[in-house]
This record gives C-alpha cells, sequence and structure tokens, in this order.
C-alpha cells in the first residue's frame, strides 16, 4: 500500500518481501533481488526466503502528481520484526541531470541508483522525510532506483521525494516499475 503525502514522487513501485534478516548488518546481504536487479537482468517472479517462504513481486501505484510518497510496508506485508523489504522503480528522464532525492525511512535503508550504493544506513528509528536527503545524477532515459529497508519492529515505512537541486519540481520525469 502506497499513500501519498503531499513535484513529483515515484508513483509506480514493485516491492517484494519480507525477508528474515540475516546476521547483525541486514542490510549487507543480498536476499536475491539485488543479484537480478544490479545486473541488467529482470527481477525474478518469486524469490524464496531461507525459511523456505516463497515471496513476489507485488505492484503499487499512487495517485500521480504527489511531491512525497510513503511506502507503507507494515499495511501490505503486516507485522514483520527481524525482516527487510526491498522496492524498486524506474526513473525515466528526457535528460542528463542533477537531481536531489529526500527520503526517510522506518528502520534503516539502502539505496542504490542504476546499481551504484548511494547510502546504507543500519539504524532503528522512525520515519521523517529529509532524515536522507542525497544528490544524484540520472541519465538520460532509464535509471533503477532499488531501495531496501530493514524492520526491527513497530512502524516499518520509507518516504522519498525527487527534486532538483534547489528544490523544484523536476520536469519531464515519469516512473515505471516494470
Amino acid at each position: 500500500y502506497l499513500q501519498a503525502v503531499s513535484g513529483l514522487a515515484p508513483s509506480n513501485w514493485a516491492v517484494v518481501g519480507p525477508f528474515p534478516m540475516a546476521g547483525d548488518k541486514p542490510l549487507q546481504p543480498d536476499y536475491g533481488p539485488e543479484a537480478d536487479l544490479l545486473t541488467g537482468k529482470q527481477p525474478a517472479a518469486t524469490y524464496k526466503t531461507s525459511q523456505g517462504k516463497v515471496l513476489r513481486w507485488s505492484w503499487v501505484k499512487t495517485p500521480p502528481g504527489q511531491d512525497t510518497v510513503a511506502l507503507h510496508f507494515i499495511t501490505l506485508f503486516g507485522e514483520s520484526p527481524d525482516t527487510v523489504v526491498y522496492a524498486f522503480t524506474h526513473l525515466n528522464s528526457p535528460v542528463a541531470q542533477k537531481v536531489r532525492f529526500s527520503m526517510g525511512s522506518d528502520d534503516g535503508m539502502k539505496v542504490w541508483l542504476n546499481g551504484q550504493v548511494l547510502e546504507e544506513k543500519e539504524i532503528a528509528r522512525g520515519m521523517r522525510i529529509g532524515d536522507d536527503v542525497l544528490d544524484a545524477d540520472l541519465r538520460a532515459g532509464d535509471n533503477l532506483l532499488l531501495l531496501k529497508v530493514e524492520q526491527y519492529g513497530g512502524g516499518w515505512d520509507a518516504m522519498f521525494r525527487v527534486d532538483t537541486p534547489d528544490g523544484k519540481a523536476v520536469q519531464g520525469l515519469t516512473y515505471s516499475a516494470k
């Protein structure tokens, strides 16, 4: 379930999880989707957890034209302490350009753009937009954005917004999760 909070945020996402955490650094291991998505492959239709549970991608959409989107993983997956979830979208840019990602997560999060790690925060925290602000370079055409969000307990969310470096709406940017 995605909820538009308040210019444009990605309105099409694919999500899969929850995967049981492995080890004391749960953002480090690849639970399956990274091997596919970060090497340019199409994501597998299903993934098997360490406990043998089969997980499938869900495609979710929010109303277009929102400046911030909130991904509420508890609504999608229920209470799932000590797990991680993946979410991805494609940002289609008409030109190569600099952008600013404003994000927040409950709990920690790892972020990739086009296969490169932009940020990794192993942290137990509540979610606030702007807790993480990153400048990034979009290339002309397709740009893969992948998030991995950890869940220790309590709330389990991520928020995301894309702006120009000076805080204006990015012109011509479209989103697709397939």
